[in-house]
């Protein structure tokens, strides 16, 4: 046998025995998924006189009160549309609602619920002219 036939055959035995000893790795490889917190992290965030320090998914942190403010640790559950039109959900109709209606329309959107104007349970071309006359008259939700 001359010497390139035995340098192929030991790198094809050497890439079979690799390809083996990969296969039975991962075999045997369990995966877990821990249940944990993620604690002594986040941030503060402020705004309209509030701050509020806190880390992100701690469902064990339950509900706090001072007997006016309420706060729900945990992660978000999605918001309920409370006015059509209100896509960004602000209280108002407005020209900030236009890309969160935009993004609903093409299917990337949050809160689309409330760009559906038609309230047919699809968010069409049949929505943009009711949606249009709310923006054009500006109301106010819950007015």
């Amino acid at each position: 046998m001359n010497r390139r036939n035995h340098h192929r055959r030991y790198m094809l035995v050497f890439s079979a025995l690799l390809a083996g000893l990969l296969l039975a790795t991962t075999a045997l490889a369990q995966f877990e998924i821990a249940r944990f917190t993620i604690d002594s992290g986040g941030g503060t965030s402020s705004g309209g006189g509030f701050d509020l320090s806190g880390t992100i998914g701690q469902a064990d942190a339950g509900t706090m009160s001072d007997g006016t403010l309420i706060l729900n640790g945990g992660f978000w559950t999605p918001a309920e549309c409370t006015c059509l039109s209100d896509v960004n959900s602000d209280g108002l109709i407005d020209g900030l609602d236009i890309q969160g209606f935009v993004d609903c329309l093409v299917g990337v959107g949050a809160l689309c619920e409330c760009a559906d104007r038609f309230t047919d349970g699809v968010l069409d071309i049949n929505d943009v002219p009711d949606f249009v006359d709310d923006l054009l008259t500006g109301a106010i939700c819950g007015l």
